[in-house]
């Protein structure tokens, strides 16, 4: 009786449609993935640029001469370090940052 009815080859062979199911949900998948990545690496990139710009200004750095080197505004300059002032020393964040913005409470 058994040898009446294959299922291994129903269960090891996929049919044509689920082929076909398959292939756009690995190109959605493939640009899920991908998208994710580059996202994570422009974190990164960004992350290590304001890392760059703290030291200068720990260095001695002022905002006009950190804006050009980055090819940015001095807004946002200031902007990226406020979001991380513990990146800074305390006379940088005297010296750069906005009055109030660097306290801790």
């Amino acid at each position: 009786m058994t040898d009446l009815i294959d299922d291994t080859r129903l269960t090891h062979t996929p049919t044509e449609a689920l082929e076909a199911a398959r292939d756009p949900l690995r190109e959605v998948s493939a640009a899920v993935v991908a998208r994710a990545s580059l996202q994570a690496k422009a974190r990164a990139y960004e992350l290590r640029l304001t890392r760059w710009m703290a030291m200068a200004a720990n260095q001695g750095a002022g905002l006009d001469a950190l804006a050009d080197a980055a090819g940015v505004s001095a807004d946002e300059v200031r902007g990226r370090l406020a979001e991380h002032p513990e990146l800074l020393d305390a006379r940088s964040r005297e010296r750069l940052l906005p009055p109030g913005r660097h306290r801790r409470w």
